[in-house]
């Protein structure tokens, strides 16, 4: 099959397009022709090599979580897949994958793909979505009529943070440059602030949750803009937000969260179901063939990514 491999880690042209082993079928795992997958900063970040502590050295690889396809065999006779159901999912992104013509992955990771969305948006969806939505509903513990404010609303996770919080009933608050303003609000944000011309948090405007996907807003700024009992949620680990954490257990009124992902089928349906009701879609920034995932890798790389970039396989 042909697939996008390192040898080394390193800067994005480093991928190889290279014919690799098609993945061995284990049990309880599905065997997935992809059709599309995405880049998520994690990816190019274990191509960097600042991971590797994790990923180790074992070269070849190949990268990526999220994917999109068609199911060509099951490793059980009692799984709920069938040969040519369309599916979408992730695989751990430090075990990767998707960068390839074929993936196996546990059937717990996979859901059927949403039917009213092509395998590129369905692909862009499952860790940025299952961030956004177990990030809002279980960490933040986000209720209807909350205020919410979105650090990031047009990024990856944001621009889903965004739909999802206002599919929960939320008072949705934006965060994004000039250029996403309108983009934002027709996501569903009701109010959106301009980053570039005017601060962040505001004294005296409050808020339930403030959902932080860039991980650039301090405890110690953003307890000020909270409600007392409401929560900051960091979806980037970091030596500093880990001393925010630490800060924020010497308050009883207010708090942080660092997001840790936990993919799973039910949240995946979940988001299924959300986009087959028109309430979410997949807010695609560029589209790249394989044979051009170092231009993909160098796109997200530079930041100021609008949605997701996607890779057609």
């Amino acid at each position: 099959m042909k697939a996008a491999v390192i040898y080394r880690y390193g800067p994005a042209y480093s991928f190889k397009i290279n014919d690799m082993p098609e993945p061995t079928l284990g049990e309880s795992e599905v065997l997935v022709k992809v059709k599309a997958s995405s880049v998520n900063p994690v990816d190019w970040k274990i191509r960097q090599g600042k991971l590797k502590l994790i990923t180790g050295y074992d070269f070849p690889k190949v990268l990526g979580a999220d994917f999109a396809g068609e199911v060509v065999s099951t490793g059980s006779p009692d799984s709920r897949y069938k040969p040519g159901d369309k599916v979408f999912g992730m695989e751990r992104a430090v075990k990767g994958g998707a960068y390839a013509g074929y993936i196996t992955v546990k059937e717990k990771y996979i859901a059927p793909k949403p039917e009213s969305m092509s395998f590129e948006e369905a692909a862009a969806i499952p860790l940025a979505g299952m961030t956004a939505l177990q990030g809002l509903r279980d960490q933040g513990k986000l209720a209807p009529d909350d205020k919410v404010l979105i650090n990031g609303a047009s990024g990856g996770v944001g621009t889903y943070a965004v739909q999802i919080a206002a599919a929960m009933g939320a008072q949705v608050t934006g965060v994004c440059s000039t250029r996403n303003l309108d983009l934002v609000k027709k996501l569903g944000a009701q109010s959106v602030i301009d980053y570039t011309r005017e601060p962040v948090l505001v004294p005296g405007k409050k808020y339930h949750l403030i959902f932080d996907t860039h991980g650039n807003l301090s405890f110690r700024n953003a307890k000020k803009s909270l409600y007392d009992g409401g929560i900051l949620v960091s979806t980037l680990p970091s030596p500093k937000s880990l001393v925010d954490l630490g800060i924020s257990k010497l308050n009883s009124h207010k708090h942080m969260e660092i997001f840790v992902l936990h993919p799973g089928h039910d949240d995946l349906a979940d988001i299924k179901k959300l986009a087959d009701e028109g309430k979410l879609t997949s807010v695609i920034d560029s589209t790249y063939p394989l044979e051009e995932i170092s231009e993909a890798h160098e796109r997200s790389e530079g930041g100021h990514v609008s949605g997701k970039v996607i890779i057609k396989i």
